[in-house]
């Protein structure tokens, strides 16, 4: 597992590329990320720039390796209607590159 103390667009990309690099070598064929993108809203990203920096890593070895990667933006439970719109919005204007949406978080919530 990467842990990012301070991600950027740069950080995230390159972490995506590596997991799928990684995926390649666990023989992985078909694998799928799960991210909250507004979580690095605080680090200065807007959830676009989060959601199109892991897409590009994701990307960038796919040929290469023959892993075929997706993508999933989680909303958490205990976030608002308003805050899971707001992870929504950018799964549909990214849909060419994300799979779907995912609920994560505490289930007793």
């Amino acid at each position: 597992m990467q842990v990012l103390r301070t991600p950027t667009p740069d950080t995230l990309t390159r972490t995506a590329r590596e997991l799928v690099e990684d995926w390649k070598t666990d023989g992985v064929v078909h694998g799928e990320v799960r991210f909250t993108p507004q979580l690095h809203v605080r680090h200065g990203m807007t959830p676009d720039e989060a959601v199109q920096a892991v897409a590009d890593g994701l990307a960038q070895d796919r040929v290469t390796t023959g892993v075929r990667p997706g993508l999933l933006l989680c909303c958490m439970r205990h976030q608002s209607p308003d805050e899971s719109v707001a992870v929504a919005e950018p799964a549909l204007r990214h849909r060419g590159v994300v799979a779907g949406l995912h609920l994560a978080g505490d289930e007793t919530l």
